[in-house]
């Protein structure tokens, strides 16, 4: 159960950090790169499995 917590804290900051990635590029940068957002996407995704994972052991 702990591995699956860090492993959650771990993929909200990357998560995190391609957002900022994403924000920079496309404030300062002015270029969209969607690979940042599909990246994030993928996270979160990823974070929702590992929720599930968490919530299927506990019964």
């Amino acid at each position: 159960m702990l591995a699956i917590y860090l492993f959650i804290f771990a993929l909200f900051g990357m998560t995190a950090t391609y957002f900022v990635r994403f924000f920079y590029g496309f404030w300062w940068q002015k270029k969209v790169e969607p690979k940042w957002l599909i990246r994030a996407t993928l996270c979160v995704c990823m974070i929702g499995l590992s929720l599930l994972v968490m919530a299927l052991l506990e019964q």
